[in-house]
């Protein structure tokens, strides 16, 4: 089965909370690498007249320039960005957006695109695009994202992600290998490769020590107690909560809920700690990802925590690499261990074949004072793993995270060639694309567009995702309800602005400078703009949108 854009929305099923343990944070609600604000567009009419002539009916659209500073090709690059636009702008965001590339020549191509995410906040509608990006080592790349018409057809693009199933129990299949999910429990229970004849399947129950009510070939995360076991998300019979998203660039499975003992729920500690599993697969590239994450509910005493532990997957020869950049070789039946860190990453390969596979460790994350880096990684004998903690007492709030890719490589016997394939991925994955800024196109001089160059302006001292000066997700003066009003009389421009307290009028000059450059910036020749303080106002934590509210904590 071939997916389209237009038949993603059937594909998205309902996010369920737990009950009793509050809004967890869930993987699938991680913000995406790159992020276009609502005020970052302009209208199609200013662009070239070759490029608005392919899209006649669209009204707007945003620019995404991508740079890449590792020095490596980008083939079929999956890129998720994040963009906000005018609620009036917008009716049908799936069936609107378009995704353009700009090519070295000038011209443009229209290329595949998933739009999913779909969600409104305040005045503004947000979604997430998702697409593959084609751009040369060391040179930047455009892509053009089209919207505002609501009478065009939804898109239809084929790519090589074939998905057959329902919900969780699904077959992946792209140019490079076929996954096989548990119709069970939803974890990876079997994976082939499409170059060669390699195919690491788990076998039905009992498996080793009878765990899992289905043979998997991924085993975790886990964790047990000295008291009454060891609990595991394969014990499952069905996932409690899940999330399923398909189209044409990525399908991506969440999962969350307890591990529970093989005796079943509502035993022993069940309770005390939250799992989150994600997998997503892509069109076109040869790796998937893997995010967990233990969340502790309340303070247990853990004997151990195991997370990246894949079974079946044993070839003759195996290697690694440190975070340093050394190299180490072992066999299957030596294996290799490691205490207190973390590999780069780890492979199994076979030299006569060329088949190998790869665990890429992208993101490690363990909020226990004493256990920064795992307990210990090993490698060897038909498995891998990695052992977070050992007898360790997590407390609530406490968190065990991780993100890995695995990548279906080759092994290259030609000298100097041996695992090329697998270090231009992993400077893919461990450098990704650069998101560059786009100089602003000045808009008409209007209210609405003055609003969307107040949007520009930031408070220095409020941070989304670090500082301003280095994230791209902020909270301007309209989010924090600084701005009372905005009047535009003629050419002239009066702004009121309203300071959340007395110490903050201190600055007030300096938000004044910053209005009116972002003013003289982003609309076209304004005249006089004067910037008043509204002493006689009161500023509450009710002025900020609920954007605002949602980074700075007040809602969940």
């Amino acid at each position: 089965m071939i997916h389209s854009a237009d038949s993603l929305p059937a594909f998205v099923v309902a996010v369920a909370f737990l009950v009793g343990g509050g809004m967890s944070k869930r993987l699938e609600a991680e913000e995406a690498e790159y992020y276009i604000p609502m005020h970052e567009w302009e209208e199609t009419c200013s662009l070239p007249e070759a490029w608005r002539n392919q899209y006649p009916g669209w009204s707007f659209v945003k620019r995404l320039r991508l740079h890449d500073t590792a020095g490596v090709e980008r083939r079929d690059e999956p890129v998720q960005v994040d963009c906000e636009f005018h609620a009036d702008q917008v009716e049908n965001l799936p069936h609107e957006i378009r995704v353009a590339e700009v090519s070295a020549d000038g011209t443009i191509e229209e290329i595949a695109s998933q739009i999913y995410n779909v969600a409104s906040e305040d005045e503004s509608r947000l979604c997430r695009v998702a697409f593959l990006a084609r751009v040369p080592a060391s040179t930047q790349k455009t892509y053009l994202i089209f919207y505002g018409h609501p009478d065009c057809p939804p898109p239809t693009y084929q790519t090589d992600l074939q998905i057959d199933g329902e919900e969780y129990a699904i077959e992946v299949e792209n140019l490079h290998y076929t996954a096989v999910l548990a119709k069970s429990m939803g974890h990876m229970k079997a994976l082939s490769f499409k170059q060669g004849t390699f195919r690491a399947q788990a076998g039905g129950p009992p498996m080793r020590g009878g765990h899992g009510v289905e043979g998997t070939i991924h085993w975790n995360p886990d964790w047990s107690d000295e008291y009454t076991g060891r609990y595991r998300v394969t014990n499952w019979e069905k996932p409690p909560h899940h999330r399923v998203v398909r189209g044409p660039i990525l399908t991506r499975v969440t999962r969350w809920g307890h591990p529970i003992l093989a005796l079943g729920p509502g035993v022993g500690q069940a309770h005390k700690v939250l799992a989150h599993i994600e997998y997503t697969f892509f069109a076109s590239v040869p790796y998937f990802l893997m995010e967990s994450q233990l969340e502790f509910l309340e303070d247990v005493k853990v004997s151990d925590c195991r997370n990246d532990e894949w079974l079946g997957i044993g070839m003759p020869d195996i290697a690694w690499m440190m975070k340093d950049g050394t190299l180490g070789f072992s066999t299957y039946s030596n294996g290799q261990s490691w205490e207190r860190t973390d590999p780069a990453w780890m492979t199994y390969f076979n030299k006569t074949t060329g088949e190998a596979f790869a665990s890429i460790h992208l993101e490690y994350e363990c909020s226990h004072p004493h256990w920064r880096e795992p307990a210990e990684v090993v490698i060897g004998g038909n498995l891998w793993v990695r052992y977070a903690i050992v007898n360790a007492t997590m407390r609530k709030g406490d968190r065990i995270r991780e993100k890995n890719a695995y990548l279906v490589h080759r092994y290259e016997t030609t000298a100097g060639q041996g695992f090329q394939m697998l270090m231009n991925y992993y400077r893919r994955l461990t450098q990704p694309l650069v998101q560059e800024s786009n100089a602003p196109t000045k808009k008409s001089l209007t209210r609405s567009n003055v609003l969307d160059a107040l949007r520009g302006c930031y408070d220095t001292e409020i941070y989304v995702r670090g500082p301003p000066r280095r994230s791209r997700r902020k909270l301007s003066i309209v989010d924090l309800g600084f701005v009372h009003n905005v009047t535009v009389n003629g050419r002239d421009v009066i702004i009121e602005l309203v300071m959340p307290y007395k110490g903050r009028e201190a600055w007030f000059e300096w938000f004044v400078d910053r209005a009116s450059k972002e003013i003289h910036r982003r609309v076209q020749e304004p005249g006089k703009v004067r910037v008043e303080l509204v002493e006689n106002l009161r500023w509450t934590t009710e002025s900020l949108t609920t954007r605002a509210k949602r980074r700075l904590g007040l809602l969940p």
